[in-house]
């Protein structure tokens, strides 16, 4: 039975960015915030190397976007991580921002 490690992730508003360390490397999720309502999710670095990286991009993703919604903020997904993972929830769908 493969067994899944609880990641901590940590939100630094003043860096604009979601991050945890895993094996010493630290694994970001950074964000512009245009205004409060309205954050665009740019970059993400989860390097390839670590064996759980998969569920970490999914797990930074999914708790920056449930953040995001706490704060009754729009995203606009930038990012082929958060690209990837809207068309994998599509119970996300609703937090992206349509500017028409």
């Amino acid at each position: 039975m493969e067994r899944t490690t609880k990641v901590m992730i940590r939100h630094n508003e003043e860096e604009r960015k979601f991050f945890t360390t895993i094996e010493g490397v630290e694994c970001t999720l950074k964000y512009i915030k245009w205004n409060d309502l309205v954050w665009d999710f740019i970059s993400a670095f989860i390097p390839q190397t670590l064996k759980q990286a998969k569920e970490l991009r999914s797990t930074i993703v999914e708790y920056a976007l449930n953040f995001a919604k706490m704060k009754n903020a729009r995203i606009k997904a930038s990012c082929s991580c958060v690209q990837d993972f809207l068309v994998e929830h599509p119970e996300y769908r609703n937090l992206i921002y349509y500017p028409y």
